[in-house]
């Protein structure tokens, strides 16, 4: 809620939660009241998609990339339910082709923001949806969540050990040429999210308009729906 209302008003934001799988919770909007009552209807639940979450973040961020979703997130399923090619003589140019790829970071007026403890269990493997986001050049900021020693999480009816796994999210940072910061205590949060907020709004005066959408995946990683807040109260902050 704090990292929602610190933006300009000129920054779209929108909410995508990845448990067992990746969902759009709120879609980018300037809206803040409906960000912030989206948060309030988020659910802990288990699971942790985190390669999903990226790739439905990056289709709500670009949806005219012409990203195949369906073939990421289910490669199996997508090839066995393809048809023949048709003949070369017969084929028509393919319409969905990815794009040429971007320069990592250089798609200055959007962004994502993951809040996670990095332990992804199910969906595609993060390391590659990260380099399919960095080909767009879109940026990913990753908060870890969590200690290194781990802690048990108990909310919703749910009970789990959360163990911090760093390395994927500084890899993830790197790939795409954003950056990683760990939550250590609350202290931290307030400094993560003006640092956040700083590198977005400095683009702000290069664009017209900046869409950061947030992410949060499975016990500490809906997104922006388990980060700290869930660890201190089930909720976010």
């Amino acid at each position: 809620r704090e990292f929602v209302s610190q933006q300009p008003p000129t920054v779209k934001l929108g909410i995508v939660s990845a448990a067992a799988t990746a969902n759009v919770v709120q879609g980018p909007t300037h809206d803040r009241d409906a960000l912030l009552q989206a948060i309030d209807r988020l659910n802990l639940q288990p699971g942790s998609a985190m390669g999903a979450g990226l790739i439905i973040g990056l289709s709500t961020l670009l949806p005219a990339s012409g990203l195949d979703v369906n073939k990421l997130l289910n490669p199996e399923a997508a090839s066995a339910a393809a048809p023949t090619p048709a003949p070369l003589s017969q084929r028509l140019p393919d319409k969905a082709a990815p794009a040429v790829a971007l320069e990592p970071g250089s798609n200055a007026s959007t962004a994502l923001v993951m809040f996670t403890d990095g332990q992804s269990n199910t969906g595609p493997d993060l390391i590659k949806m990260a380099r399919v986001v960095a080909d767009r050049g879109v940026r990913v900021y990753t908060i870890g969540v969590g200690t290194p020693e781990g802690v048990v999480l108990k909310a919703e009816g749910f009970q789990a050990r959360v163990k911090l796994d760093e390395a994927p999210l500084k890899q993830v940072a790197e790939i795409t040429r954003g950056e990683y910061f760990r939550v250590a205590n609350t202290q931290d949060v307030q400094r993560i999210y003006q640092s956040i907020s700083s590198r977005i709004v400095m683009q702000e005066h290069q664009q017209t308009e900046v869409t950061a959408l947030v992410l949060g995946v499975g016990m500490v990683w809906l997104v922006l729906g388990a980060g700290w807040g869930v660890m201190r109260r089930g909720r976010v902050l």
